[in-house]
């Protein structure tokens, strides 16, 4: 893992404020439904300090592990249904000790299922075609922007190799980054691969299609434009996108994707030390705790204490 700073954890931390948000609200209706009907885990009868240690343990998952945005739907809305089911526990007679049991069998079968059906499911479900628009501005000039976003054939940089185009003008990119999506190759190879065809372009604008692989597959189309302004410049993108799943569109959002890739290319501009998300490598709680299981589960050597 690469060595995290205050900067880093307070960029990430900022950047994941949509993720963090919608997590720490996940087991909120519960504990004000228990709170109403006085039972259960209500705000006055532990509820609140839980509530307190999930918000703490959403700013801890956010910074360590920035990649793994579903671990915080796979504990939260466990979470959030022991949280419901605690007044109607109580209700029935369920005991403090059968309730404790019952509530870590709850968390630990929907954190498994959650990490291993929730993908799959949202992954099939396509929002067909999508439009999303990104706009922000830099202070930089406006061919200096230009030449680090602009994708172009035989174009490369320390985030970005772009090779040369075929007879239909299609390209092959490699750019740096690990990525949860449908989109650009493999989760965890630390490289993103896919390509791209440069339909129209002027000193400032340009429309691109970008693919899965060179025969076209799942296409979407990107115009940038560059407009330079007294101090620095004004970017543009919009993206339309024919392929985009419900997963996708859902990471897209909550991760704040395009401004985290922004931040990636002014940082290697300017030359500062890589906060990105996009940057840091794909590790989640959940690939964590198999490593540490599988650490305990290895036969010791003679001689190893």
């Amino acid at each position: 893992m690469r060595d995290l700073d205050l900067q880093s954890a307070t960029y990430r931390i900022w950047r994941l404020k949509r993720l963090i948000t919608v997590a720490v609200l996940l087991p909120f209706p519960g504990i004000f439904l228990a709170t109403l009907i006085g039972l259960g885990l209500g705000f006055g009868n532990g509820g609140g300090a839980v509530w307190f240690l999930w918000i703490l343990s959403v700013l801890a998952l956010a910074v360590r592990f920035p990649n793994g945005w579903l671990d915080h739907f796979a504990l939260g809305l466990p979470l959030a249904a022991i949280t419901f089911l605690s007044p109607f526990a109580i209700i029935l007679g369920v005991g403090p000790f059968i309730g404790s049991l019952l509530a870590i069998a709850i968390l630990a079968a929907g954190f498994l299922w959650i990490n291993m059906n929730l993908p799959m499911i949202l992954e099939e479900k396509s929002l067909g075609n999508v439009q999303n628009t990104f706009e922000t501005k830099a202070r930089l000039p406006g061919e200096t922007l230009r030449d680090a976003v602009f994708l172009r054939p035989d174009a490369t940089s320390e985030l970005h190799e772009c090779g040369p185009a075929n007879a239909d003008g299609v390209f092959k990119i490699k750019a740096l980054g690990y990525t949860f999506g449908d989109l650009m190759g493999e989760e965890g190879s630390g490289v993103i691969e896919f390509y791209g065809r440069v339909t129209e372009s002027d000193e400032f604008t340009q429309t691109t299609q970008y693919f899965i692989d060179d025969k076209g597959t799942a296409a979407s189309t990107i115009l940038e434009e560059i407009i330079p302004l007294r101090h620095g410049c004004r970017y543009i993108k919009e993206e339309m996108h024919d392929h985009f799943s419900v997963y996708s569109a859902l990471g897209f959002w909550l991760n704040d994707v395009e401004a985290d890739h922004f931040t990636a290319t002014l940082d290697h501009i300017k030359g500062r030390r890589p906060r990105a998300i996009k940057l840091a490598p794909y590790d989640t709680f959940l690939t964590w705790l198999t490593a540490q299981i599988s650490k305990r589960r290895q036969p010791r050597r003679e001689g190893e204490p």
